[in-house]
């Protein structure tokens, strides 16, 4: 598992496939893969938006903050990213 922290923020790789984003007590499963080539995790947009725990959706707006959160995280981590 790989884990980045960010500010208030942290995005956990358990494997290959999915990433966990946890912003205080919530958390939210992302779908995406780990890539060989030139990119190397692919993140897939759809996929944002429920809460785990019964935590609700988020909204348009909070899942741009999360996407951009997710991508700035793990490009300052080194990994080249793209978002489908």
């Amino acid at each position: 598992m790989v884990v980045f922290q960010g500010n208030g923020f942290g995005v956990q790789i358990p494997g290959r496939a999915g990433l966990l984003y946890t912003e205080g007590s919530r958390t939210m499963r992302v779908s995406g893969e780990m890539l060989m080539g030139a990119v190397e995790f692919v993140i897939y947009r759809s996929s944002l938006g429920k809460w785990d725990d019964s935590n609700g959706t988020a909204n348009e707006v909070e899942r741009a903050r999360i996407l951009g959160n997710i991508v700035d995280l793990l490009r300052r981590n080194g990994l080249v990213v793209e978002v489908q």
